[in-house]
């Protein structure tokens, strides 16, 4: 019971990881396009 309780936490503590690690990624994703439609704006 005591290993079935802790693979339910760590199975927890690795999918809110996941998807911190997606907003993370989705978040720089955003702002490097952002980033690049600055870019496209001054004129070179």
């Amino acid at each position: 019971m005591g290993v079935r309780k802790l693979f339910k936490e760590l199975l927890v503590i690795n999918i809110t990881f996941f998807v911190i690690l997606l907003d993370t990624a989705a978040f720089e994703t955003s702002q490097y396009s952002s980033f690049l439609q600055t870019l496209r704006r001054i004129p070179t």
